[in-house]
């Protein structure tokens, strides 16, 4: 463009028969970035001058989808092993189902907000569901062993959820504020998606805290669940 020959050499050959494009997009998401390869596969498809198409852009697609298929399959084996392991420890289907509650809650709305928001899901935020799992859980696990302790010592239901909220429950608390405290520091951070991480994370925390503290112990009042009677 400013006529410079070293400028010019970058995007044609020496005998001027080839040349390069480069084309800046504006939306730099997976979605645009798969619209803009079907569209030059579709204009050289019949042209024998065109052997393959590549690039850092196809990198990045297919890094993109590595990254969500392998969230998707984590995710379900996480949630299958959990309900696996609860059902184990309390001896009842129902306990593994009423531990997965809070965490299926708590990855609905961290992807809801991760899609309303346009954060996207790459190697930093693929983190997030994994963590968050494996904190998420604990809390559930405390409470629902108190309250079956407090119901063998013959407490009814809202007794033994009174009593678990005001003794393992404040221990769950202090736990998850300690944890979101220490998250937060990524926040400091000049990385973009560190930052992001943070920010989920503790939603994500937050909601597991939550659910845990007062979605559980509605259930188990409203259900009364055997296996927390044996």
């Amino acid at each position: 463009m400013g006529g410079n020959e070293d400028a010019v050499e970058q995007f044609i050959d020496y005998n001027y028969e080839y040349a390069r494009m480069i084309v800046s997009l504006r939306d730099g998401s997976n979605s645009a970035g798969k619209n803009l390869l079907n569209t030059l596969k579709e204009m050289t498809k019949d042209d024998p001058n065109v052997r393959f198409i590549t690039g850092t852009a196809l990198t990045k697609i297919e890094l993109a989808d590595i990254v969500v298929s392998g969230q998707i399959k984590s995710l379900i084996f996480a949630m299958i092993i959990i309900f696996l392991i609860i059902s184990f420890i309390f001896r009842s289907p129902r306990a593994g189902i009423l531990s997965s509650v809070p965490l299926s809650i708590a990855i609905i709305v961290l992807f809801g907000l991760m899609g309303i928001l346009g954060i996207s899901l790459d190697i930093a935020t693929a983190l997030l569901s994994s963590i968050m799992i494996g904190i998420g859980v604990d809390y559930t696990i405390h409470f629902l062993w108190r309250f079956k302790t407090e119901r063998a010592r013959g407490m009814d239901h809202k007794e033994a959820a009174s009593i678990t909220l005001r003794t393992t429950g404040r221990g769950i608390f202090f736990n998850a504020v300690s944890v979101i405290i220490g998250f937060l520091a990524l926040s400091l951070s000049y990385f973009a998606p560190m930052r992001y991480f943070s920010a989920l994370i503790v939603i994500s925390i937050t909601i597991c805290l939550i659910s845990a503290l007062v979605l559980v112990p509605a259930i188990v009042i409203l259900t009364k669940p055997k296996f927390l009677d044996k």
